[in-house]
């Protein structure tokens, strides 16, 4: 397909490389997150696909330090769902309002990436540990390897029980003691700490119905 003369010209322009990037997920499968949004359903609408000019009309153009954005992250590239947005206001947007705790502070994956101060492609690599590969804690997603913090686990084993083998590890706690830790600081309304529900384990000072066994 021959492009336009005007198009041409405004292919070194933030807002081309937008309508390109955007056009290059979606319908080719060269495009490494191609699978991601044909499985997803996710398409362009028509008007966009065929003409820059009239996503430039739509959108307008792209002011500086914001990127594409949909409001709402199942919906289309079409006009009323797309904007440009910061890398903050995209990052919470991604997983919604996605809630982790560190240290007794709650705030969303976005937020914790924004004060990290990662990088869009970083960001990438937490929010598919958290979709592709069922980390859920603040000390998986944002660890500097995935499967070595994982195998770490695995080989020290659970900070409660002891057992190194579990589906899942959830701060130093295999599946089963975190949820008994879990519902146990809901009862006492403080966030969960694993080594000090394994020192109340320990001392005996947890009811029978919350031991890990």
């Amino acid at each position: 397909m021959a492009f336009p003369q005007k198009w041409v010209n405004s292919t070194s322009t933030p807002t081309y490389n937008s309508w390109r990037s955007m056009r290059n997920r979606i319908l080719y499968d060269s495009s490494d997150s191609h699978k991601f949004y044909k499985e997803k359903g996710i398409i362009i609408c028509q008007q966009w696909v065929d003409s820059f000019d009239v996503f430039v009309s739509d959108m307008g153009l792209r002011p500086q330090g914001t990127t594409l954005d949909r409001i709402n992250p199942n919906g289309n590239y079409e006009p009323n769902n797309c904007r440009w947005a910061d890398m903050r206001i995209q990052q919470n947007n991604k997983f919604g309002l996605t809630a982790i705790e560190k240290d007794g502070v709650i705030k969303t994956i976005g937020e914790w990436g924004f004060d990290l101060d990662l990088t869009e492609r970083e960001m990438n690599t937490v929010y598919k540990r958290y979709s592709a590969h069922g980390a859920k804690t603040y000390d998986e997603l944002f660890c500097e390897n995935l499967y070595s913090f994982r195998k770490s686990l695995e080989k020290h084993g659970c900070l409660v029980c002891g057992t190194t083998e579990s589906k899942k590890w959830r701060k130093s706690a295999c599946a089963n003691c975190y949820a008994r830790a879990l519902r146990y600081f809901k009862k006492v309304d403080k966030p969960v700490d694993i080594a000090g529900y394994a020192t109340l384990i320990d001392n005996e000072l947890v009811s029978e119905k919350d031991m890990p066994f």
